[in-house]
């Protein structure tokens, strides 16, 4: 499921620019789970670093290139910071 959310949302993300903000997320949310895991010995999420709905959001939802910042340094900062505000939103 993973690989074919990737390969649906790939061609358009690239056409608008925006797949910054997706490889921003995506890589902060692996490093995340990767550290909980290391340091806990147990996933974060039950089933995996990257559950599939939070994949799904990440490629789909939030990469709407009206809102999006202009600069890729602007995207790739929105896209970790994304990440570390659904993480802090998790915990309530």
């Amino acid at each position: 499921m993973y690989l074919f959310l990737f390969v649906v949302s790939l061609p358009g993300q690239l056409l608008f620019g925006v797949a910054s903000m997706t490889l921003a997320a995506v890589t902060t949310t692996y490093l995340f789970g990767l550290v909980y895991f290391t340091t806990t010995g147990t996933y974060f999420f039950v089933d995996s670093y990257v559950p599939i709905a939070v994949f799904l959001g990440m490629h789909l939802l939030f990469t709407d290139p009206s809102t999006s910042p202009r600069s890729d340094a602007g995207r790739f900062m929105f896209g970790a910071l994304y990440d570390s505000v659904w993480w802090d939103s998790t915990r309530c």
